[in-house]
């Protein structure tokens, strides 16, 4: 678990401090502020999960940006309460964008699975929607969880404008689930299992239907892909048990043979 986070600060001018100031003291007196009900919102901020990390083991990363759009007006600053489960999933590292000129604001922290980013344009601003930053996790348990904004007032996420750093409240979108889980729920390769911190292999399972007239296998490809038994007959020769018969061979999944004659 990252308990903090540090990073350089990068102060280009006294604006872009500013820009931060409010995120801190939202109101600019410290006094809470309501998340905007998104009726007829001015931008929006989404925490989205990468393809391929909504389904994962433990073991695996999982990857999150954090996405600014539909922007109404100019904006110079960022900041973001992001929560997670951190009996399922472990921070190591978030990447502020490289462009427009993001720059990470105030040392990010994270404490018992709760967030504070702030990201910073020092100097300059921006109307394009795209990702502020990319959070990376470590899948390190079971489970179903999702990551999503969090308040903590006076502190909230929010959106900061250009040129005055006037608090702009944009519109949460919280992450789909992300499973981790080690079963792969593959029948033919059994089922996996977390013990002591890791995913250990199932066992196969056993398709044997003690009949010695079909041939039995697990089909990967059976039950829609997810695998089955399959029990095809055979034409092998065997015993069908019977004293007065002979030349025993398989057919239609049953032993038998031709009368003896003498």
């Amino acid at each position: 678990m990252l308990q903090r986070l540090w990073r350089p600060i990068l102060i280009a001018s006294v604006g872009a401090w500013a820009a931060l100031s409010p995120a801190l003291a939202p109101g600019g007196d410290g006094s809470a502020l309501a998340q905007d009900p998104c009726d007829t919102p001015d931008a929006n901020l989404d925490l989205n999960v990468a393809a391929g990390s909504e389904f994962v083991a433990p073991g695996d990363v999982v990857t999150v940006r954090l996405d600014v759009s539909n922007l109404t007006s100019a904006i110079n600053g960022a900041q973001a309460l992001i929560h997670y489960d951190d009996s399922i999933l472990t921070l190591t590292g978030v990447t502020t964008n490289s462009g427009p000129d993001w720059g990470e604001g105030f040392p990010l922290t994270d404490v018992a699975g709760d967030i504070t980013y702030t990201a910073n344009i020092f100097g300059g601003s921006t109307s394009v929607d795209g990702t502020i930053a990319t959070l990376t996790f470590l899948a390190i348990a079971e489970g179903t969880t999702n990551i999503t904004f969090w308040e903590a007032p006076p502190l909230v996420s929010k959106l900061t404008r250009f040129p005055d750093s006037t608090t702009l409240l944009p519109c949460l979108g919280a992450s789909g689930n992300i499973v981790s889980a080690c079963d792969d729920g593959l029948f033919c390769n059994g089922l996996e299992a977390f013990v002591a911190g890791a995913c250990l292999a199932g066992t196969s399972p056993s398709c044997d239907d003690s009949n010695e007239c079909t041939d039995d296998a697990c089909d990967p490809a059976g039950n829609g892909g997810v695998g089955a038994c399959t029990n095809l007959d055979n034409t092998i020769a065997c015993d069908d048990g019977q004293l007065c018969t002979e030349n025993d061979v398989c057919s239609g999944g049953t032993c038998s043979g031709s009368p003896f004659i003498p």
